[in-house]
């Protein structure tokens, strides 16, 4: 396969994604975050790899860009962001805690938990979710494949069926993209 046919073939896949996506799956996901809000409630975020970058996209999209100017933005959290931090709960236990060790010190019932996780299956996010259950966040996830153990495990989850990486997070991101800029937009941005 050349170039073109591979980059013609790449984009055709995405759009596909995105034009068999069904938008009102995202309506409860808004609500759930709308609710948080209101609450000021923790929106926590956890992924790994290229769904730990999303996440803190839109983490800063949530604080900073869907809030009406001179009022307070969405009080978000991206588990992914402090590398000595997380470096320190894999040392000292295990990989799969990562998140774990983030959630006992700083979540409270109530909040929520929003996980970016193609596979669904990383212990870490598992591990995260099992626990947020356990003490009363809201879980939500965004998937793709099969959904993995964290699409049974999920109060909320939107899933994308496809089963390679690169397109799962691209219609991932443009989703989350969507949701916070709907905020902005609610909020006269």
């Amino acid at each position: 396969m050349n170039e073109m046919d591979f980059f013609a073939n790449y984009l055709k896949n995405v759009d596909c994604l995105i034009k068999n996506f069904d938008s009102s799956a995202l309506l409860p996901v808004v609500k759930i975050l709308r609710e948080a809000k209101t609450r000021d409630a923790t929106i926590f975020m956890a992924g790994n790899g290229g769904s730990a970058a999303i996440c803190s996209h839109l983490a800063l999209d949530l604080s900073k860009n869907a809030r009406r100017k001179g009022e307070r933005g969405f009080k978000v959290q991206s588990l992914t962001e402090s590398v000595p931090l997380f470096t320190a709960w894999a040392n000292d236990t295990d990989f799969s805690m990562i998140f774990v060790g983030q959630l006992e010190t700083n979540a409270r019932a109530g909040d929520v938990l929003l996980i970016v996780s193609s596979s669904g299956n990383s212990s870490n996010v598992v591990k995260a979710a099992e626990y947020a259950k356990r003490k009363g966040l809201t879980v939500v996830s965004f998937t793709g494949f099969d959904g993995g153990k964290l699409k049974q495990i999920s109060d909320y989850c939107v899933h994308i069926k496809m089963n390679e990486y690169g397109p799962v997070e691209d219609v991932h991101a443009l989703l989350l993209h969507a949701v916070a800029f709907y905020f902005k937009q609610e909020n006269g941005g």
